[in-house]
């Protein structure tokens, strides 16, 4: 009971969660190998209950067919390492950060050698249950990420790591089973390094807000807007990016609806939320 709650509850919140599905469904059959009616029944009735939300799921993913994402790269070796990157380090990408993060993937892809090599070494001796967990660790990462890049290959990319970044969770469950590998002295510094490296990226990131793309377009607005001039935001999420590069202390303000009008920025989710001000013939960025 407690894995179909699980497993619905993904369903219903996750465009991708099919994904995980047949990562669980590749270990089961190929690798774990038992129980197999109970698991094929349990994977009926999850299937039954996603079928009310599987047509519309279907009907939206067409869509993806007749849209040009054109900011979504097609897989290459470069994006695996951006994943990679990402998974370890988050999208931190300033000058200090990209410096910790590369040190600190460089650490985790050190550590997943150690295991690799170690895995290998001991090959007749390791015990059948930390083969098992490893496999399982493994296509917890590979299988997602193989059948996203086939589907970005024969349809529309969608190869972005926001889209599967549940795979970290394996990567740094692999990490940690790697670290238990070395000798007490080296696991201890490790573990040391890591933590410091992950709070320093913190820090910087939170005080290096910068965005050149959000600097560079309300510097031009800025430099070119006049006297009475309307800005209209009709995009949500990107109200407190422009309000932060356009005027700190409108960003500052506890109630940004009230205080952006003030400045003749409008946030409108649709044509209803246009302000009258605009029938009077004002410019409008």
């Amino acid at each position: 009971p407690t894995y179909i709650i699980a497993s619905v509850t993904l369903l219903y919140t996750h465009g991708l969660a099919p994904l995980v599905m047949a990562f669980q469904n590749f270990y089961h059959f190929l690798i774990e190998r038992k129980n197999f009616k109970r698991w094929i029944v349990t994977q009926f009735i999850l299937f039954a209950i996603f079928t009310p939300l599987l047509f519309f799921v279907a009907k939206e993913t067409s869509k993806f067919n007749y849209v040009d994402f054109t900011w979504m790269q097609t897989p290459n070796f470069l994006g695996l390492g951006r994943f990679f990157y990402v998974a370890v380090a988050g999208e931190t990408f300033s000058l200090q950060n990209l410096i910790l993060g590369s040190l600190l993937s460089l650490i985790f892809l050190t550590l997943l050698i150690v295991l690799a090599f170690n895995t290998i070494k001991n090959f007749g001796t390791i015990k059948k249950r930390e083969f098992k967990s490893i496999t399982f660790l493994l296509s917890w990462i590979a299988v997602p990420l193989i059948i996203l890049a086939i589907y970005s290959f024969l349809f529309t990319s969608l190869f972005i790591e926001k889209y599967v970044i549940f795979y970290s969770a394996s990567l740094y469950l692999l990490a940690a089973l790697a670290i238990t590998k070395l000798k007490r002295t080296l696991r201890t510094a490790t573990i040391v390094i890591i933590i410091l490296l992950s709070f320093l990226i913190a820090y910087y990131n939170n005080i290096t807000i910068n965005n050149p793309e959000w600097e560079y377009s309300t510097s031009y607005i800025k430099n070119k807007i006049q006297p009475g001039d309307l800005i209209i935001i009709n995009i949500e999420n990107s109200v407190h990016s422009f309000s932060y590069y356009f005027d700190r202390n409108i960003f500052k303000s506890e109630n940004l609806d009230y205080q952006l009008p003030r400045s003749n920025i409008y946030p409108i989710k649709n044509s209803d939320g246009l302000p009258l001000a605009i029938m009077d013939g004002r410019n409008v960025w």
